[in-house]
């Protein structure tokens, strides 16, 4: 996802990297311009477990505590529409220090709908085999890809919504990215 505010790809930094953040942060007393521009243009990930969203009120207060902004918050589980998934948003959309809340992996219109009401505006589509993710392999549960990019593109027009779609499931190749890009 590129950020529009922007010229630079954005990227998401896994919750191994916060947690080398957060004792980096704590550890000093002063920031870093280089580690000021690094949570200021990424994406922070967490999960929707309880310790996830514990870790996430921590991050927010250091964040805070430092006057550091960051671009946002991807809530990174397998099934975004879950009961946790959604609660996670909410909690992320409460945070001020989130510009931006990211979630994923949905697969159904009503998982649009129900995580933009959580206050998400960037969804990640797809339920599938591509190079890192095992979802599919694992639960025998999936989605094509581009027909679903489709049906969601279509879906954020007709009710006049700005949020983006990422193509998360299923790539693998080039082919997979053009088929996506071509869909929506």
């Amino acid at each position: 996802w590129q950020n529009p505010s922007s010229s630079n790809l954005v990227k998401l930094l896994p919750r191994t990297s916060i947690k080398d953040l957060i004792r980096l942060l704590e550890d000093r007393y002063g920031i870093g311009m280089d580690l000021r521009n690094a949570v200021e243009k990424n994406y922070i990930c967490f999960g929707s477990s309880d310790s996830d969203l514990e870790e996430m009120i921590k991050v927010q207060e250091l964040f805070e505590w430092w006057e550091l902004d960051c671009l946002g918050a991807c809530i990174d589980i397998a099934h975004g529409h879950s009961e946790k998934g959604l609660r996670a948003i909410e909690k992320a959309r409460s945070c001020k220090t989130f510009s931006s809340i990211m979630t994923g992996s949905i697969a159904s219109i009503d998982a649009i709908d129900d995580c933009l009401a959580a206050g998400a505006d960037v969804l990640r589509v797809g339920i599938g085999s591509g190079n890192c993710c095992t979802t599919r392999e694992i639960t025998k549960v999936g989605v094509p890809g581009a027909s679903l990019i489709f049906e969601m593109s279509e879906h954020l027009d007709n009710i006049n919504n700005s949020a983006r779609l990422i193509a998360d499931g299923g790539i693998r190749t080039s082919g997979d990215c053009a088929a996506y890009l071509a869909c929506g």
